[in-house]
């Protein structure tokens, strides 16, 4: 930036890791769920039994892994003290609940799952674990369509990770995500992140490879404690103009009357928009006029992952700790986010950025802002919303919640056609996108 000295252009600082609130306490690290407990320890779910898809060849290490879950087992880093001491659940099964497969091909596997459905007592369905031979790349969207449909929640594992080192954060990460699928809650915020009763909306895109002129939309929505509340999925059809995911947008008509619904149903004060994409002047509209008429704030946040910007730190490798934040004085609604780099583990600990090259930010530019919030604490908020991904106990997540699991409802809308057809397609339970 020519012209603009360095000093008054750009000023970073610092976030604190947002903390965390589990049965016995709070931390800002996930991975104290082995010392403080599940959240919701023993009181959501107290027995949670799985059914298990399988190739033969693997059945022993997946029974071995098991055994481990269960029982616990003590690693070269940490101790994982067994299933239902971290979650107050049991984990069960029969011989009879585990389907060994010779051959893995997507007829076999497709069949075996609706075996494993079908088996399943309306009250008390199952986790399905599916264990692959390898990554199932498009055909794993099927599969998640396909558990969605059947209201059962699959858990896909690679076979190479049952015995993946450290093993012990492989089961708890496992284990983890087998709770929550099972309806559990491992941790929640400590703190909520609006100051009255409000939403996060999320909005993505996926256009119909198949079908050129044909896209969905999604808005996934979450409460003040970034708690899922539903998913709402559309179909529209395309001006011949648009040629990408970024042109996307929701309908004025369409967004007045979900947005009408959405109001009526939560009854926000407050409603904060992300979108990894600049708003159409068709929804910037639809919202004011709603928002207006119903005396909710709002704001639009364009969250940007794709982006030419690097962060570098004054440190020994240049990386950035997680939580850097650069405010552009040029462009006072603009702002840089490092959500990855080096994350506070503890007590003021760094860890090593294990990545791969520098730490990508997030761009964030607030469009629109009717809110009591400042741009920092919009940014502080996308922060907090990254710690909600309860497929994953590390800390460095890049993405909010708003934005990944609305973009993974939008990958699987090409297998949910027919039921799109019909209407709305509501999810109301994140467990089925994890």
């Amino acid at each position: 930036m020519e012209g603009v000295e360095r000093d008054t252009a750009f000023r970073p600082t610092i976030i604190e890791e947002p903390y965390l609130r589990f049965k016995l306490g709070q931390s800002q690290n996930p991975k104290d769920i082995i010392r403080l407990k599940a959240y919701e320890y023993g009181i959501s779910i107290k027995d949670l039994p799985i059914k298990v898809v399988v190739e033969k060849s693997a059945k022993k290490d997946l029974m071995d892994f098991l055994r481990k879950m269960i029982d616990g087992f003590s690693g070269n880093y940490m101790y994982w003290p067994g299933f239902r001491r971290v979650t107050g659940a049991e984990l069960s099964f029969e011989d009879s609940d585990i389907i060994s497969l010779d051959d893995f091909s997507e007829n076999a596997l497709c069949e075996s799952l609706l075996q494993a459905f079908s088996k399943s007592r309306i009250d008390n369905k199952p986790v399905i674990l599916l264990v692959v031979p390898k990554p199932l790349h498009k055909l794993y969207h099927k599969v998640k369509a396909l558990a969605l449909q059947k209201m059962i929640p699959v858990q896909v594992v690679l076979r190479e990770t049952l015995k993946k080192d450290p093993l012990e954060f492989t089961l708890m990460n496992i284990g983890i995500a087998l709770y929550t699928k099972g309806g559990g809650i491992p941790w929640i915020l400590a703190n909520p992140l609006m100051k009255s009763r409000g939403l996060f909306v999320g909005i993505s895109f996926h256009l119909d490879h198949e079908a050129k002129n044909i896209y969905y939309g999604v808005m996934e929505v979450f409460d003040k404690f970034g708690r899922h509340l539903k998913c709402k999925i559309r179909m529209y059809s395309s001006s011949a103009e648009i040629r990408s995911i970024r042109g996307l947008y929701i309908p004025r008509d369409d967004a007045e009357k979900v947005l009408t619904e959405l109001i009526k149903e939560y009854e926000p004060r407050e409603i904060i928009f992300h979108k990894s994409a600049p708003f159409h002047s068709e929804e910037k509209e639809a919202i004011e006029a709603v928002c207006k008429s119903k005396g909710v704030s709002y704001s639009l946040v364009h969250i940007e992952r794709t982006n030419p910007y690097r962060v570098y730190a004054d440190e020994e490798d240049f990386t950035p700790a997680r939580g850097t934040v650069v405010f552009d004085s040029t462009h006072k609604n603009r702002a840089l986010l490092c959500t990855t780099g080096r994350p506070m583990i503890s007590l003021g600990k760094m860890k090593p950025w294990s990545g791969i090259g520098t730490p990508r930010p997030l761009e964030i530019m607030l469009e629109e802002n009717t809110t009591r919030y400042s741009l920092r604490e919009i940014v502080e908020q996308i922060l907090a919303l990254t710690k909600l991904d309860w497929n994953t106990t590390e800390i460095s997540v890049r993405s909010p919640i708003t934005l990944k699991y609305s973009n993974k409802a939008a990958n699987l809308t090409p297998y949910l056609r027919n039921d799109i057809r019909k209407g709305l397609v509501d999810i109301v339970d994140i467990r089925f996108l994890i």
